[in-house]
């Protein structure tokens, strides 16, 4: 009832967040974030829908298929993968391993080319190794990310890491996150290239002096000349991409 009353108001595009969006529906008896999603999409003029941050082990075949076939979910999934290395990721006391998640991206992508994949990375982890370093670079090269948000590991009271104690030193710590943030820069550039020059649909989000920005349900965004108003949706070709997430630029067609 409340994503009707947006879109009676005359939003296009709703973002379902949460910390544990994935897991929606496993306190109460509603229904699951499938559910949620086969109702939303049958809202008359809702345009879009985006979701947010969302864990690996709730994307089964099912909430798979639906999200890479029905036109109203935005091709742009957060999935955290924490770190690429097993034994790390055990020692984070996280229930899956690499190879599940390779998996289950690569599912994604292959039923939907288009989609931007992006991910956390926290670097600096008490048993993340230089081997164990050195085996999430090659393996975040290989997956086809749109961006990665790198963090670097700090000890926090309460939690179980802190048996641990912090082993790696904070130069090494500060290195690894320069070279994990320049991979993302470089998979996040080599993203956008690949729709340059294509006619896509730009939902505009926000008003500067002389342009507008737009965002495609990729997660696309770029300056666009238009006098259309915000909150409408546009087609515009991308002719330019810059280092920059907003320093893309796209023609209105």
């Amino acid at each position: 009832s409340q994503v009707k009353i947006l879109v009676d108001k005359g939003f296009k595009e709703i973002v379902l967040t949460g910390t544990q969006l994935s897991q929606y529906g496993y306190d109460h008896k509603e229904g699951t974030l499938y559910d949620l999603l086969k109702n939303l999409v049958k809202i008359e003029n809702l345009y879009r829908i985006r979701l947010s941050s969302m864990g690996i082990n709730e994307l089964d075949d099912k909430l798979i298929d639906f999200l890479t076939s029905e036109e109203k979910i935005a091709p742009h999934f957060h999935i955290s993968i924490q770190s690429a290395d097993d034994k790390v990721l055990r020692d984070m006391k996280r229930n899956y391993t690499v190879k599940e998640y390779i998996e289950k991206v690569e599912k994604i992508i292959s039923k939907r080319p288009e989609t931007a994949i992006g991910t956390d990375i926290i670097t600096g982890f008490p048993t993340e190794d230089k081997t164990a370093f050195l085996n999430t670079v090659k393996t975040i090269n290989d997956i086809p990310f749109a961006y990665i948000h790198v963090f670097t590991y700090s000890e926090r009271d309460g939690t179980t890491a802190v048996k641990f104690g912090d082993r790696v030193h904070p130069e090494e710590k500060k290195e690894r996150t320069r070279i994990l943030r320049e991979i993302s820069y470089q998979k996040n550039y080599e993203f956008r290239k690949r729709f340059i020059n294509k006619d896509l649909e730009f939902l505009i989000i926000s008003e500067r002096d002389d342009y507008k920005i737009g965002i495609t349900g990729n997660y696309i965004h770029a300056k666009i000349k238009t006098e259309k108003p915000v909150n409408t949706i546009i087609k515009a070709n991308l002719t330019e991409i810059g280092k920059e997430r907003e320093e893309n630029i796209a023609v209105e067609v």
